[in-house]
């Protein structure tokens, strides 16, 4: 993830943590689990707009 964003991996493992601390969480399999429901929301809403631009 790092090298493709062209940053450190510290920058990441920062980042990380301060999310799965917003979360609650302390894995990236608890922080998806965490955010399934959001990720699913977001995939239907995109699936509607695609859909109204037919």
């Amino acid at each position: 993830m790092a090298h493709r964003l062209h940053i450190s991996e510290w920058t990441v493992a920062t980042y990380l943590r301060r999310i799965f601390a917003k979360l609650g969480v302390d894995s990236r399999a608890a922080m998806v689990y965490r955010c399934a429901s959001l990720i699913q929301l977001l995939q239907s809403d995109f699936d509607v707009q695609e859909l109204a631009t037919i």
